[in-house]
């Protein structure tokens, strides 16, 4: 690289300060102000230009050499050094010319793709495969209370409470979970909603899922009921004796051997209608139902019927509607 060297300044560049009618003013002021004795060191000062300018000068060469430093630092070519022009009148302190940088070349705009054009990645190269999990079946939560199909049915909203079976799954899949008390509910709604088949599996499964539950002795009693009513005369009466059998001395015990025995005459069994009168004789004595049962076995076997002795001496038997006496009012039983 070319060095360069700063040139030389001539003396009628450099202003005097020693000389002028300012300094003449300064001093004249300065003898008011301070007296004499300021007069005489007046000579004393006739260094202070020489002074003045041996500094300026050493300040240029500083300046000049810190200036070529920095510019070959920032790539700026030697030649073309700042170079301090003459002034016409009084030189000014030397100022340094602010570093020039070269304007930078316009950079056209990138076009940006528009959405619809690009390609987004799929979800499978984003993210790593992740292991497959089987799902987990749904499980309901825990009810504080009773379903509403079953307050609904409580409340004696039958219709309504079939509304809620259906909300929920149907008929068919709350009897698969369905508790002793639930499946009697289920019962009743499906008997008062005209669905006897749905009835009928509601308390065939509590008979067989749940044998000792408080709710079995009723529950057997509507089955039989409900079987006599479809015309099961023999589903009737095995439900009748299961009754019986679970429950020999419940509210509805007489009443279920008086089925028995009409399911018996009404098949025209005499061996099973003989044995069934007999049990209603020796288990019920004073039932309502007592004399119509001797009578209608008297009938079939051909012999007369068997009358049981008055307390009262030449009265005729109760009952007799020959002596005017009416008879003793039935029980119908409830179905």
């Amino acid at each position: 690289m070319k060095q360069s060297t700063l040139p030389e300044i001539p003396e009628t560049a450099l202003r005097d300060y020693s000389k002028g009618p300012h300094i003449e003013r300064g001093w004249k002021r300065l003898e008011q102000e301070l007296g004499p004795a300021v007069v005489q060191r007046r000579s004393a000062l006739w260094w202070a230009p020489a002074l003045a300018a041996v500094t300026f000068g050493a300040g240029l060469f500083v300046g000049a050499k810190f200036l070529r430093g920095d510019a070959q630092s920032a790539g700026v070519s030697a030649e073309h050094p700042f170079v301090p022009q003459p002034a016409a009148g009084p030189v000014a302190p030397a100022v340094q010319a602010p570093e020039t940088k070269k304007p930078n070349k316009a950079v056209p705009p990138r076009a940006l793709p528009r959405v619809h054009d690009v390609e987004l990645p799929s979800v499978e190269e984003v993210m790593p495969e992740l292991p497959r999990e089987e799902p987990t079946p749904y499980t309901p939560a825990p009810q504080a209370g009773p379903p509403e199909w079953e307050q609904l049915a409580n409340a004696g909203d039958f219709a309504a409470a079939k509304k809620a079976l259906e909300r929920v799954g149907g008929f068919d899949t709350v009897v698969r979970s369905a508790g002793p008390g639930e499946l009697m509910t289920l019962a009743d709604i499906a008997r008062v909603v005209g669905e006897r088949d749905q009835a009928l599996r509601a308390l065939r499964r509590l008979l067989e899922v749940y044998p000792g539950a408080d709710e079995t002795p009723p529950a057997t009693w509507t089955l039989a009921n409900l079987l006599d009513q479809a015309g099961d005369k023999v589903g009737a009466a095995e439900a009748y004796a299961l009754y019986r059998r679970l429950s020999p001395s419940g509210d509805f015990a007489e009443d279920a051997l008086a089925r028995q025995v009409d399911s018996a005459l009404d098949q025209g069994s005499l061996e099973e209608l003989v044995r069934l009168v007999a049990q209603y004789e020796n288990d019920f004595p004073n039932g309502p139902r007592l004399e119509e049962f001797r009578a209608e076995l008297a009938k079939r076997s051909g012999a007369a019927p068997a009358t049981e002795p008055n307390d009262s001496a030449g009265s005729a038997p109760a009952g007799n509607p020959k002596d005017g006496v009416p008879a003793e009012p039935t029980k119908s039983p409830s179905k």
